[in-house]
């Protein structure tokens, strides 16, 4: 059985941010020619907690639907690490 992004996303955000920063963040995996981008979306969702439109503004060009969508497709990408993390 595997749930849904949008619902572990949910999950994610209600998570303690130092846990997600210490022990899921170093086990993920990014792309690598978007390695960066990539990492700085995830940390600032769900460690710093900010919104959809705050990370836009951060990270400059991307719009809020483009870092949700991000959001989603990291989720997707570390499936089985993050349902570890959250023992789902």
């Amino acid at each position: 059985m595997t749930i849904d992004t949008k619902i572990i996303r949910k999950l994610l955000k209600e998570s303690e941010p130092a846990i997600i920063k210490l022990e899921l963040l170093p086990e993920l995996w990014f792309k690598e020619d978007e390695k960066e981008t990539e990492y700085w979306i995830f940390f600032y969702a769900f460690c710093y907690r900010f919104s959809d439109d705050m990370i836009s503004q951060r990270l400059g060009y991307y719009t809020r639907k483009h870092v949700y969508n991000r959001t989603l497709k990291i989720i997707k990408n570390n499936y089985t690490v993050i349902s570890r993390f959250l023992q789902i």
